[in-house]
């Protein structure tokens, strides 16, 4: 298995996505707006690496969009979906489709429904969410995909490069600040 950027999910601007209601979690039915693809990493599985028993091929995209009706109220949205196995791209649906594999525990799902049930208030709040398999006409018929919305908040997000990029000391503090909230 490789991961690189591709192009698996295409949504245009303007695109709603609406996202069911999950009583457990108190979440609403919520139409959000498309605004802007923020970009896309997948992981690759070729035939050889299924013979071994490694899960399928996925991709994550993650979008910017706002609520239909409250344009400022802006979030983000990561699409997770299942994708064919290397070489099979452009093969019919039918072949892609006999490739699905049944909806598996997606990590970062379940780490924001744990947040949101210990009403932990240092992350992005959970806002909705959709777990199912993917349309005819997408790119593994049947596969699973799991949609994840999260609020927007103010500042930057803590990733690899920035965090790499900052002072051993910066570097530190952060962490001492993580392991506090784990304990």
């Amino acid at each position: 298995m490789h991961s690189g950027l591709s192009s698996y999910i295409w949504i245009s601007e303007g695109t709603e996505i609406t996202t069911e209601a999950q009583p457990k979690y108190q979440l609403p039915s919520r139409t959000w707006i498309i605004i802007e693809k923020l970009g896309e990493v997948a992981s690759f599985i070729n035939q050889q690496d299924i013979d071994h028993g490694l899960k399928p091929g996925t991709t994550a995209a993650k979008f910017l969009c706002h609520l239909k009706d409250h344009p400022e109220k802006q979030a983000f949205i990561r699409i997770h979906r299942q994708i064919p196995i290397e070489g099979t791209d452009f093969a019919p649906p039918g072949i892609r489709a006999s490739q699905a594999f049944p909806q598996r525990e997606n990590r970062e799902l379940e780490a924001f429904k744990a947040l949101k049930r210990q009403k932990f208030r240092f992350v992005p709040p959970l806002l909705g969410y959709q777990e199912g398999t993917q349309g005819p006409n997408e790119i593994v018929p049947g596969g699973s995909e799991v949609l994840i919305v999260w609020q927007k908040v103010p500042g930057n997000p803590l990733s690899e490069d920035y965090f790499w990029s900052l002072k051993e000391q910066e570097r530190e503090n952060i962490r001492r600040e993580f392991r506090r909230v784990y304990q």
